[in-house]
């Protein structure tokens, strides 16, 4: 495990079913975070889950909901309760050329 002291913590990890957020989830699991995933597909959240515990043995739990919407943000925020760290993934800028 990876010592930054942050072991037992908690982190809510948006948009972790794949690429930069289930890294990002990844990571937080060798350091022995607690982690929520968050993403609109329940399918590949629950692969996501399963995939990472078998990788690091973390305590993970999902909520499927879509966190860009009022509705997806409320059942999050509830189900999630207090969380130590919160990496909002989600969005990110419109397509187009990288000088704009």
């Amino acid at each position: 495990m990876l010592e930054f002291g942050i072991s037992g913590r908690k982190a809510l990890i948006c948009a972790s079913s794949r690429g930069l957020g289930y890294g990002r989830a990844e990571a937080l699991a060798k350091c022995g975070v607690r982690l929520i995933l968050n993403a609109r597909d329940e399918e590949k959240l629950r692969i996501a889950c399963h995939s990472l515990r078998r990788k690091s043995g973390a305590e993970i739990e999902y909520i499927a909901a879509d966190i860009a919407t009022n509705e997806g943000r409320s059942v999050v925020l509830k189900k999630a309760g207090s969380v130590d760290i919160l990496v909002n993934n989600t969005g990110g800028l419109p397509k187009g050329h990288f000088k704009d």
